[in-house]
C-alpha cells in the first residue's frame, strides 16, 4: 500500500465549543474558513472514525459536508469538517410540522445514509445529525458526524446489532418508516450494492491517505485484516 500526498489546511484561529458532545474546538482559516475539528485529545478514535465515515460515504454516492484534515494551531493534525453556512438542522427550536416536512423531502437520502450507519456503525444518527443544503439550487441531505461510529470491543469497523432504542434505529423505524412511511428501499438498496462493490485497495487508501498518529487504538494491519475477513459478510448483513 503506498502513502498518497497530502497537504493540511493550515488552522490560524481556534475557538472552543461546548454545544456538542463530541465537538470541543472549531477553528479558522486565514481566509476565515469554518472547520468543525475533531482532534485526538478529545476522543482517540474520533478522527479517524470520522475520516471513514466520510470517505465511506463518499464512495456510496451519500453526500458529505466538505472535509480536511487541518493542521491546528499547535501542528497537530485533526479532521476537519467545514461549517456549512445556512445549512438547516433539526434541533429543539424546530417545530415537529418543518422536521416531519424535511424528512420527508429528503427521505431518499436518510434511507441511503442508513446502509452506511449499518455497515460502519453508528448508534447517534439522531435528527440533528443530518445537515440540509441547498447546492446549486438542489435540496440535499447530507450526513455528519461520525463521532460514534466504528471502532468498539476490538473490532475495527465496530460492532452489530445496534441498540434498537439507539437515535439512529429511532429516526428511521419511528420516523421514516412508520409515520411518514416514507423508507426508500431503492436508494437504501444502491448504497449496499456500492458498499458491496467497494474494492480492497479503495479501502486500504483511505486507511494511507489518514495521519499515522490517528491510529491511536486501532492499526492500518487490523483494519485491512477485518476488510479482507469481513467486509462481505457485514454488506450481507445489513438490512433494510
Amino acid at each position: 500500500m503506498s502513502q498518497r500526498t497530502f497537504f493540511p489546511i493550515p488552522i490560524e484561529h481556534e475557538e472552543p465549543y461546548s454545544d456538542s458532545k463530541d465537538l470541543k474546538l472549531v477553528g479558522y482559516t486565514k481566509d476565515r474558513i469554518r472547520y468543525a475539528i475533531k482532534r485526538v485529545q478529545d476522543g482517540e478514535l474520533l478522527p479517524i472514525s470520522e475520516w471513514i465515515g466520510h470517505r465511506l460515504c463518499e464512495l456510496c454516492g451519500v453526500s458529505v459536508p466538505e472535509y480536511h484534515i487541518v493542521a491546528c494551531v499547535d501542528g497537530q493534525l485533526a479532521f476537519g469538517s467545514r461549517w456549512e453556512d445556512g445549512a438547516e438542522q433539526i434541533d429543539g427550536g424546530t417545530g415537529t410540522v418543518q422536521a416531519l416536512e424535511l424528512l420527508a423531502a429528503h427521505a431518499a437520502d436518510i434511507s441511503a445514509i442508513f446502509a452506511v450507519d449499518q455497515f460502519f456503525p453508528n448508534p447517534d444518527r439522531h435528527l440533528g445529525n443530518y445537515l440540509f443544503v441547498r447546492r446549486a439550487e438542489t435540496p440535499m441531505c447530507l450526513a455528519m458526524d461520525f463521532s460514534r461510529a466504528g471502532p468498539s470491543d476490538e473490532i475495527p469497523m465496530g460492532a452489530l446489532p445496534l441498540d434498537p432504542v439507539c437515535s439512529t434505529l429511532v429516526v428511521i423505524e419511528r420516523l421514516i418508516r412508520d409515520r411518514l412511511r416514507k423508507f426508500d428501499s431503492a436508494a437504501f438498496g444502491r448504497a449496499k450494492a456500492r458498499l458491496a462493490s467497494i474494492k480492497p485497495g479503495e479501502f486500504y487508501a483511505i486507511l494511507n491517505d489518514a495521519p499515522d498518529e490517528w491510529f491511536v487504538m486501532t492499526t492500518r494491519d487490523e483494519f485491512c485484516r477485518w476488510w479482507d475477513n469481513e467486509s462481505s459478510i457485514r454488506v450481507d448483513g445489513i438490512a433494510p
